[in-house]
């Protein structure tokens, strides 16, 4: 997993994460589900997402095969 978080925000800006998945085998398929700790989801291996409030955000992945 590459995650991409700047280290620093400001009050009232949107915070961009990004957050890519690689999977190096070659026959296998994987699907993964991303709950990014604010109510949103995501099920797809790459993807940005903004968090618009001030926090601190617990961000849970499940990868099936």
């Amino acid at each position: 997993i590459k995650a991409v978080i700047p280290k620093r925000g400001h009050e009232g800006t949107p915070i961009p994460l990004s957050l890519v998945i690689y999977d190096e085998g070659k026959n296998d398929s994987h699907s993964v589900f991303w709950d990014l700790g604010d109510n949103n989801q995501d099920s797809t291996m790459e993807f940005t997402h903004q968090y618009v409030d001030d926090g601190e955000y617990t961000i849970n992945i499940s990868v099936l095969k």
